[in-house]
């Protein structure tokens, strides 16, 4: 507990008003119980708010709650369709590359809301205290192959989860969890699309790496890839924009090099609970509704379905951009946008090729 509560308070020292960025989940709320105790002054707090559709707003409900227990300004960030409407394009432009994280257009909403220079944030604790709901499913995998007696033998199934039962290679478990494996059919909507493979990951420190088959092991991967190629780079160019800073303490190297390698069986705890190590340590100090992990989820799949429909017709037509008609097939996009206002289907495939979409025509490729 020390030591995570020693780097937060390391990257308080400031002599520009800080802020926060906070939600329901543990992260940010470790962080906010740093804060209370160690700024004499009082700071802003902002937390996301999701017009329209109340449930998914259970964090700033959370947040929101927390802040009026603790008597902090409370400062919401208000989302509708129409931000995600007028601001794709302009961080498209920011990023110089396609984002389908919807993250980046929060972020963008989140920097012109903000009047300090400096924001807090709990980004980083899911890689070093396992809070994602992939690394609880890779623990589990984990823990049942010790008991697979077939796991050297080259057994295949039509089902993936059992096939992860015969993944020795940590490599290849990250990628079986990648989130090139979110999108449906994407064969379909590009004309030449392949998934990446081992040899294609792009790994800053760990190529050479002969990595131990389990969770901690993907977390680094995640620490060496998307973390710090996508997460990172993608918020400190929005935030930088404005000229906002952003720390993340929970990413700092020295909670990391005496976190990471952790047992996984620590972390969860016998009922596979994640983060439980972290809310244990801090279960005093951060307030009791802080429970759940939602993860942050707007409602855009939703808007897809009605209000932004007009605009994924408009964007995604060889109208638009004449150029990409060698990238993509507007017939079966075309139908993805009706199917998808008929039954929910591959929203984030859609939104991904509205970003690409947007970059190709800003970068005339």
């Amino acid at each position: 507990k020390s030591l995570v509560e020693n780097t937060i308070e390391k990257q308080l020292v400031s002599d520009v008003p800080l802020s926060l960025s906070l939600s329901g989940g543990v992260d940010s709320n470790v962080v906010y119980s740093v804060m209370r105790k160690k700024l004499e002054k009082k700071f802003n707090v902002y937390s996301f708010q999701f017009k329209d559709y109340g449930k998914f707003n259970q964090d700033f409900t959370v947040a929101k709650r927390n802040c009026n227990f603790y008597g902090d300004k409370f400062i919401p960030v208000d989302i509708g369709f129409e931000e995600f409407l007028n601001n794709c394009e302009k961080v498209t432009e920011i990023l110089e590359e396609p984002s389908a994280n919807q993250c980046s257009i929060l972020n963008f909403c989140m920097s012109k809301t903000i009047s300090e220079k400096i924001l807090m944030t709990g980004d980083g604790g899911d890689e070093s205290f396992s809070g994602y709901d992939r690394y609880r499913s890779i623990h589990i995998i984990n823990f049942l192959q010790n008991i697979n007696f077939l796991k050297k033998t080259n057994f295949k199934s039509k089902y993936k989860n059992i096939n992860r039962l015969f993944i020795d290679n940590p490599k290849d478990m990250f990628l079986s969890f990648s989130e090139q494996n979110i999108y449906k059919n994407l064969n379909k909507y590009y004309l030449d699309f392949e998934k990446i493979d081992m040899k294609q990951l792009g790994l800053n420190h760990t190529a050479n790496e002969d990595l131990v088959n389990n969770l901690n092991s993907v977390s680094l991967l995640d620490l060496d890839t998307i973390v710090p190629n996508e997460y990172l780079l993608r918020n400190d160019k929005i935030f930088m924009d404005s000229g906002i800073e952003v720390r993340v303490p929970l990413l700092d190297l020295d909670i990391i090099n005496n976190v990471l390698n952790v047992s996984p069986f620590r972390k969860f705890g016998y009922r596979f609970k994640s983060k439980n190590m972290l809310k244990k340590i801090f279960k005093d100090d951060i307030h009791s509704l802080v429970k759940t992990k939602w993860g942050l989820q707007s409602p855009l799949a939703k808007w897809m379905k009605g209000p932004l429909q007009p605009f994924l017709y408009e964007i995604l037509s060889k109208e638009y951009y004449d150029n990409s008609k060698n990238y993509f097939n507007f017939e079966n996009i075309q139908n993805l946008i009706k199917l998808h206002k008929e039954k929910y289907f591959n929203p984030e495939l859609l939104w991904s090729l509205v970003m690409l979409q947007i970059f190709l025509k800003r970068f005339n490729l």
